[in-house]
């Protein structure tokens, strides 16, 4: 149950759900939680276009040339907010609901809640977050001079580009952080963890565990994918220097999916593997005092080996994979979509040209 309380408390030490919830969305306090976080995620959108409109009449360009990047970087660092609130309904229904099982051991349960108070610090996630908007910025800067981009590189593209880059530094936050989560149960008790031990695999926490991470790698696939939509859309032309950057992002996209997808996996497959080897060997052992008396042996000792082989059978053949059809579709999509987006915009601009 303690778990389930951290779950619940985690809400206000997320950087993306305080600013929803307790910022965006104080106006609408009165409302239901749904309609409140949408009317909320609105507010945010027109407080993050009106301030960007701001800052680019402040540097002297026209409405009519920002509108559209503006309203775009508005969007996406809006949707980044949504993002890394909807992965926390996510694993808070699915560990939630794990966590009020009698099976899973005390010992698991203070690991995680542990663990959920040292990735939750609030100036760490805001130390990230603006790490990576400087590292972009300086990277975007770079490109710039050695790819001859046409980038309108000035005080308002800054403002947006850090504006999408300091929100999106939230999904990566989460999406390089949370796989870390499946280590702490590879290396706890079977029992703590409460595996079945003929269906490991189907052991509701490693299932929540894979649900949770597939759902963390299709949400961010989906926001790369609009940050290119950003990208070709701020830059009609890129030219073969361009092109080469544009392939690095899709990669990095690519390497972060994988991350957070594969490790995890791994992890809980490795888990899975340990504990489908400690039922075989405690079958073959059963089955080894059965066979060290065999002269004595009688009827139901022969059916009981008989048994015993099949259920070895059993057990060997089961699969060490937790991950199912939805989560593999879900790290499939995140890996189509940018490669798609990037696709479809280089060949929009060889029609063009």
């Amino acid at each position: 149950m303690e778990l389930v309380n951290e779950l619940q408390g985690l809400r206000e030490r997320v950087l993306c759900n305080l600013v929803l919830d307790k910022i965006a969305g104080w106006p609408f306090r009165r409302l239901e939680s749904g309609m409140k976080r949408f009317l909320g995620l609105c507010l945010l959108f027109i407080i993050f276009e009106a301030s960007e409109l701001l800052v680019f009449g402040i540097v002297k360009i026209s409405i009519l040339q920002s509108l559209v990047p503006s309203i775009l970087t508005a969007f996406i660092a809006a949707l980044c907010i949504h993002v890394v609130s909807c992965c926390y309904q996510h694993t808070l229904v699915e560990l939630g609901a794990v966590a009020t099982t009698p099976a899973l051991g005390s010992g698991v349960e203070k690991a995680l809640v542990n663990w959920l108070r040292k990735t939750t610090n609030i100036w760490f996630q805001l130390l990230w977050s603006c790490g990576v908007t400087v590292a972009v910025i300086l990277a975007l800067y770079v490109i710039k001079q050695r790819a001859t981009l046409s980038i309108p590189y000035g005080p308002g593209l800054l403002f947006g580009a850090g504006l999408v880059f300091f929100w999106l530094g939230q999904i990566w936050y989460w999406a390089v952080f949370a796989p870390f989560a499946t280590r702490l149960l590879r290396g706890s008790d079977a029992s703590e963890i409460g595996l079945d031990p003929l269906y490991p695999n189907e052991t509701p926490i490693l299932v929540a565990m894979s649900r949770t991470l597939s759902v963390y790698a299709l949400w961010h696939g989906f926001v790369a994918t609009l940050c290119l939509i950003l990208l070709f859309t701020l830059q009609p032309d890129f030219g073969e220097g361009g092109t080469r950057y544009v392939l690095v992002f899709v990669l990095l996209s690519y390497l972060i999916s994988f991350w957070t997808f594969l490790y995890p996996q791994f992890n809980l497959s490795q888990l899975v593997y340990r504990a489908k080897q400690d039922t075989l060997l405690k079958i073959r052992a059963e089955s080894s005092k059965l066979y060290e008396n065999l002269d004595k042996l009688e009827r139901a000792d022969f059916e009981r080996l008989e048994n015993l082989r099949g259920l070895h059978d059993t057990v060997s053949k089961w699969r060490n994979t937790v991950v199912g059809f939805s989560g593999l579709r879900s790290f499939i999509a995140s890996l189509i979509m940018p490669a798609l987006t990037a696709f479809v915009g280089f060949k929009l601009q060889s029609f063009m040209a």
